[in-house]
């Protein structure tokens, strides 16, 4: 869980992959995602944490018209 702590900036400005928080945070890193070249800057998709299913949706940037498109069809 550290590794975070090298990914995640305590400054609010500063950007990072919301993928490389996923990777650490699911099981075995395994994460099934949901349209990956569509509305990129909205990451979705499904992974297990604790061997409970969960759907993700995360922010990787600025939500445009196609990103939230994506999300909705995703939920």
């Amino acid at each position: 869980m550290n590794d975070i702590n090298y990914i995640v900036s305590p400054d609010l400005k500063k950007t990072f992959d919301s993928r490389a928080v996923l990777a650490r945070l699911l099981d075995g890193s395994k994460f099934d995602e949901y349209k990956r070249e569509y509305g990129p800057t909205l990451v979705t998709g499904f992974g297990r944490i604790y061997n409970q299913s969960v759907g993700i949706v995360a922010n990787n940037g600025i939500l445009f018209s196609e990103s939230a498109q994506k999300g909705a069809n995703f939920v």
